[in-house]
């Protein structure tokens, strides 16, 4: 029963009432303090250097493919000499027509992984 209770107590996050699906946002935050955790344990006991386990972790996880990820085809490509990802629906390939599109920012490529 304590056990459940800390788990809990670790797990839940207070969330805005409009966020739709909070737990799932909870556990994902849930899990990432854990594997921060765990490099920060693992840097202490001399295994290497947080950044670098965390690093490594990182690319782990984006090596697994997501379901949601089949549906939609991903091109590592440049425009005007940045290097992008393009992120696009399998309906939409074979079209020759030019769709509205999202630019994001990601500003931690420096610190953690690359910019892709």
């Amino acid at each position: 029963a304590e056990y459940m209770g800390l788990t809990a107590y670790y797990v839940y996050l207070p969330l805005p009432s409009t966020v739709s699906e909070p737990w799932h946002l909870m556990m994902l935050d849930a899990m990432f303090r854990v594997v921060q955790q765990w490099s920060y344990l693992c840097h202490y006991i001399g295994l290497g250097h947080h950044a670098k386990l965390l690093n490594s972790w990182i690319g782990w996880s984006e090596s697994l493919t997501m379901p949601s990820a089949r549906a939609v085809k991903i091109t590592d490509t440049t425009f005007d000499g940045v290097e992008v990802r393009v992120y696009q629906p399998h309906a939409q390939v074979s079209q020759k027509m030019l769709y509205r599109s999202i630019v994001y920012i990601h500003g931690g490529g420096w610190a953690l992984l690359s910019t892709k």
